[in-house]
């Protein structure tokens, strides 16, 4: 280089400072027409606001350690010396003593038959359990046509009439529709529940009927033996026969009229027999009257449930 400056005759001062980095191994300085601008300072970029911390999670609770197992006390030498050192609960009084018995023995519960298996013994078997009981259904009432003649039957042919006038109409057959018959047009079934409109208009009946049984009685017993239609209500007793006139004499009409209405035989001594044997000294107590002492018995006797139901 030195010499080529020299050749060259270059000896210009760039040339110079070129030789001179050359030869202490570094680049030469461009010169100022050549250097590159000064890059423009960069913007100061604003600082990035801090994240709030944050907050520690709650630790999780230590899980508790499992319990360490027992060990059985003869799991180990110790345990078998232990076990060996309990005393033991006595046993012998609930099993038998097998000690010189055959292998086949067995030892048997108490209450067993003593039979083995396979054995062909006779047993006595225990008596069979009886059946329960039949349940008892409910009470029904009797339907209005027999109603109609259980009337007629027990107060000797006379029902529930009214009279209007020359017409005499029989209200049984009047009231059918309304206490529950069925017509087979709108019902084909009939209701045989007791309702209050059925006890209502049982009453009614049982009042009217009596009032007509009570007046024939009196007309029969006016006529005496030529009468075709003997007393019902009165029976032999006569119009003045009272409880206390005739005690057993009314007592006994009182029998006679229970099994004819009711069906039941009731003797003058029986429990039940006492609440009819009252209603009639109560009644003529009142109105010192038998006559209408007689039809409270006949209205109570036709009211009753074991006339109109089954």
């Amino acid at each position: 280089m030195r010499r080529l400056l020299v050749r060259t005759g270059r000896g210009t001062p760039l040339a110079l400072a070129v030789w001179a980095a050359t030869a202490a191994g570094c680049e030469a300085p461009l010169p100022a027409s050549e250097r590159p601008s000064e890059p423009l300072a960069e913007p100061e970029v604003a600082a990035e606001p801090e994240v709030a911390a944050e907050p520690d999670v709650a630790a999780e609770p230590d899980v508790a350690a499992e319990p360490d197992v027992a060990v059985e006390p003869g799991d180990t030498e110790a345990g078998q010396r232990a076990d060996a050192e309990t005393p033991q609960p006595d046993t012998s009084s609930d099993l038998p003593d097998l000690a010189g018995e055959s292998a086949d023995a067995v030892w048997q519960h108490p209450g067993s038959t003593g039979l083995q298996v396979g054995t062909s013994e006779e047993a006595a078997l225990a008596e069979p359990v009886p059946p329960a009981p039949p349940g008892t259904r409910p009470r029904r009432r009797v339907d209005i046509p027999m109603l109609d003649r259980a009337f007629r039957d027990a107060l000797g042919g006379i029902t529930w009439t009214v009279t209007s006038g020359a017409t005499t109409t029989e209200q049984w057959t009047v009231l059918a529709d309304t206490l529950g018959m069925p017509n087979f047009i709108d019902t084909t079934i009939e209701d045989l529940d007791a309702t209050p409109l059925f006890a209502k208009f049982l009453g009614d009946g049982a009042r009217k009927a009596c009032a007509d049984r009570v007046k024939a009685d009196k007309a029969a017993i006016a006529a005496g033996v030529s009468s075709q239609s003997p007393p019902v209500l009165f029976g032999a007793l006569g119009l003045q026969d009272t409880p206390e006139t005739a005690p057993a004499a009314t007592d006994a009409q009182l029998s006679a009229l229970l099994l004819r209405f009711h069906g039941r035989r009731l003797a003058p001594d029986a429990p039940g027999f006492d609440a009819w044997r009252w209603l009639l000294a109560s009644s003529y107590q009142l109105t010192a009257s038998m006559e209408t002492a007689w039809q409270a018995v006949c209205v109570a006797l036709l009211t009753h449930p074991d006339f109109y139901t089954l």
